[in-house]
């Protein structure tokens, strides 16, 4: 997650691309990077991107790292459908 430059917001992003494969009813193998409040250097944002990693933010507010995990969990762990009842 990062504010600059962000490709589009997690919670579109997941709208967009859910994290449940409907055809074998399992979830996507997700990885979030969440960085201090200080926000990622370039040459983590560089590293990230090279690895596969999509720029997404949480709004324009900078959020304290632990709430930022937190929201992030929750709404990856909702899109993998893991937070449903049984």
């Amino acid at each position: 997650l990062d504010n600059v430059n962000a490709s589009g917001s997690l919670t579109h992003f997941l709208q967009e691309k859910p994290l449940y494969n409907e055809a074998n009813k399992t979830p996507v193998l997700t990885v979030a990077a969440i960085g201090s409040e200080r926000g990622w250097t370039k040459n983590e944002r560089q590293l990230l991107e090279l690895h596969g990693f999509t720029r997404l933010s949480m709004g324009n507010r900078v959020l304290r790292t632990e709430t930022a995990a937190t929201v992030a969990a929750s709404l990856i762990l909702s899109s993998m459908q893991a937070l449903n009842d049984a």
